[in-house]
């Protein structure tokens, strides 16, 4: 089975995807939608190989609901334990203790203040939960360059924070 077919029952992936919570105006439908692509492919080539006999429609169906029931659930879980977490994080290393709302806004008004790198670590620093060495080698800097592009950070939101 390849894409194409799988494409051609684009109808029925958009019915699961709305049915698991999924709309299309989603920020995330595109993948969701992407990966509801992979998992009909997979389920095809799967039941082509163990038997003779394609599988059902409904069989598809429920097998492709419930992994993005899966993944929606994994996706929260990280959300809520994690990026709370390094959110946390910056904000006691701040010193902020204001509304979760203000500080979100003090973030966004960051993003927009910082360098591509700068904010590119940011993201990976506070919101992925990657450790210092991780990070060095996907922005294939050293560890001094990470501190100081921490720095920058600590310095631009304490300024944004006082403006």
């Amino acid at each position: 089975m390849t894409f194409q077919q799988a494409l051609s029952d684009r109808k029925m992936i958009n019915h699961i995807l709305n049915r698991a919570g999924i709309p299309f105006s989603h920020p995330n439908y595109e993948d969701y939608f992407q990966e509801a692509l992979i998992l009909y492919v997979e389920c095809e080539q799967e039941s082509a190989q163990k038997s003779a006999h394609a599988p059902s429609k409904s069989f598809i169906y429920s097998h492709i609901y419930w992994r993005l029931i899966d993944m929606l659930r994994r996706d929260w879980h990280y959300e809520t334990t994690y990026q709370q977490h390094n959110l946390q994080e910056l904000t006691d290393e701040l010193g902020y203790e204001d509304t979760h709302f203000e500080f979100t806004s003090l973030i966004h008004e960051l993003e927009q203040r910082l360098h591509p790198k700068e904010r590119r670590y940011l993201e990976l620093r506070y919101l992925a939960d990657l450790p210092l060495a991780e990070i060095c080698h996907l922005m294939k800097i050293s560890r001094r360059t990470a501190f100081r592009i921490q720095t920058v950070i600590h310095e631009q939101a304490r300024q944004l924070r006082w403006e």
